[in-house]
């Protein structure tokens, strides 16, 4: 057995951020940290056939808390794309829609919505539906794509770009919609952005975006799903409930 570190060594845990239901209404506060390019590997038995074996480029987005209390330990989020293969593939749709959303989502709240013919030259996928690609070709194009979307957020001063790291921004962690996990078991971003995930911090105005009750989306671990065992009533089920979750 060889000694290594790769992606599968295990680091140091995060503390990771959990929303707070009494507090911003269970909204988050965080800053956008970092926006960095690293690698994964793609085991060589990954039901991705044409990726196994090969080493992809994955863009992480790390988000760290804003804390009150100078007790309070900063939890960390971080959001994660990675290159898939076969992009024109009816089936894999869904993740192409879910990337391109959410950066665009995330380049409108933090450049208040000042989208730039520069951001889309930088963020094209130069991939042809039309045209066969060998796997390697493939991986250097999502290579470049994710270079692209660091240029993006880091800023650049050559293209006149301004950084768009480093700004606070109201979040919506949730642990699930409709009963389906969001992010297997632990708070995070909805695969889709929706009517908004992420909306740019301003000292004293109120957020726009909420936690949608109606739509299903739950922040609500489980010890607050109990019943509450000092009431006897019987009635109300909910007593650990924050009022704008009932």
């Amino acid at each position: 057995m060889s000694r290594s570190i790769n992606s599968d060594t295990r680091g140091a845990s995060v503390k990771k951020i959990i929303p707070d239901p009494e507090i911003y209404k269970g909204l988050c506060l965080a800053t956008l940290t970092g926006v960095e390019l690293g690698t994964a590997e793609i085991k060589n038995d990954s039901s991705w056939v044409d990726f196994q074996g090969k080493v992809i480029p994955r863009i992480t987005f790390i988000f760290t808390e804003k804390v009150a209390s100078k007790d309070k330990e900063e939890g960390m989020y971080f959001r994660s794309f990675s290159a898939y293969p076969d992009v024109f593939n009816p089936d894999n749709e869904w993740q192409w829609n879910t990337l391109s959303q959410t950066l665009k989502h995330f380049i409108d709240v933090l450049s208040e919505n000042e989208f730039k013919d520069e951001y889309a030259a930088l963020l094209d996928l130069k991939l042809e539906e039309e045209k066969s690609y060998e796997v390697d070709d493939q991986i250097k194009v999502w290579q470049s794509f994710f270079d692209g979307v660091i240029k993006v957020f880091r800023g650049s001063k050559k293209e006149g770009l301004p950084e768009l790291i480093g700004k606070i921004v109201w979040m919506k962690l949730l642990l699930d919609v409709k009963g389906r996990q969001v992010n297997n078991g632990d708070f995070g971003l909805s695969g889709f952005p929706g009517d908004g995930v992420i909306e740019l911090y301003k000292e004293n105005i109120s957020p726009t975006i909420r936690i949608n009750i109606s739509k299903g989306e739950n922040i609500m671990p489980k010890a607050y799903e109990e019943p509450d065992p000092i009431a006897e009533t019987g009635n109300d089920t909910s007593g650990k409930r924050p009022e704008f979750m009932k």
